[in-house]
């Protein structure tokens, strides 16, 4: 983007004061872009010492390039301009939370909340601070509210709130699970969602409910290796040798179907060794433990 241009953006903000900020941060880093967009910046910040817009779009950019103290200086220096600009809030949480200091993040995000209950945005970040200040049940609270104010569901956060329940205890394993099948529900089997709802279900001990997950993975899947190793892992713990056995000596037969490049990657030459370790230790089961 033209610094002319960046200048003029910023001068003429205030009706789209969030997205212009993803507009200009979009890509910074310690590397790419940041010192050519600071000094546009600075530039607007020059033109219009008065206005508090400039400098908060210059402390996002700040934040994003890990010197928060800048940031916070922009932050403030806003708010002495005009205090009732209550989006400050919520940029400041950023900085907070980005800075490790969760405990004002909460504080920050939570006022700008209590102003704008309808931002999803700022109701994510609020839960990513609870997390840090270890309260999870209230986190995954925070992610209910992302997730019923999203415009289109996104699987993170079906995911970020179930992790959310499984770190407030096991007592809560099931309402993780809910949620995960809500996910599931609304936006399809993804095997993203479906990995955690495994993860869980053997976490609460419902061998047999992730057994099951797996095999609806396995019929679906056009790939089923994986799965089929997975599926024998979980049965050689629960010590059946036999159907553990059955399940690895599949997967070596998919794995055989593979051409030769793709049966020669890292990762299935893995895999591979990992099916042959595992029967041999199934097979002879008083030389080694079970997988």
């Amino acid at each position: 983007m033209p610094r002319l241009a960046l200048t003029r953006m910023v001068l003429v903000w205030p009706l789209s004061c969030l997205a212009l900020v993803c507009a200009l941060t979009r890509g910074v880093s310690a590397h790419g872009g940041f010192e050519e967009r600071i000094e546009a910046a600075d530039r607007a910040v020059e033109a219009a010492p008065t206005d508090p817009e400039p400098r908060l779009v210059r402390a996002e950019l700040y934040r994003r390039h890990g010197d928060f103290d800048a940031a916070l200086r922009d932050l403030d220096d806003a708010t002495r301009l005009s205090p009732r600009v209550d989006r400050l809030e919520y940029f400041r949480g950023l900085v907070y939370l980005d800075s490790d200091r969760p405990a004002e993040a909460e504080t920050s995000l939570r006022r700008f909340l209590e102003r704008e209950p309808k931002h999803p945005a700022g109701h994510e970040a609020h839960a990513r601070a609870l997390l840090q200040l270890r309260r999870p049940l209230a986190a995954a609270r925070a992610y209910d509210r992302v997730i019923a104010l999203e415009p289109v569901p996104v699987p993170d956060r079906f995911i970020e709130r179930a992790r959310a329940f499984a770190a407030a205890g096991e007592i809560h394993l099931e309402e993780a699970i809910r949620g995960i099948d809500a996910g599931i529900a609304e936006i399809g089997p993804l095997v993203t969602l479906e990995r955690v709802a495994i993860d869980l279900e053997l976490r609460r001990g419902a061998t047999d409910a992730a057994l099951a997950r797996l095999e609806g993975i396995e019929q679906r899947s056009a790939r089923r290796e994986t799965w089929l190793v997975q599926r024998g892992r979980i049965l050689a713990k629960l010590g059946r040798t036999e159907e553990a056995k059955q399940s690895f000596s599949r997967a070596l037969a998919e794995l055989g179907e593979l051409s030769p490049h793709r049966r020669r990657t890292p990762a299935m030459s893995r895999l591979e060794s990992e099916i042959h370790a595992s029967l041999t230790r199934l097979a002879n089961p008083a030389k080694g433990s079970t997988p």
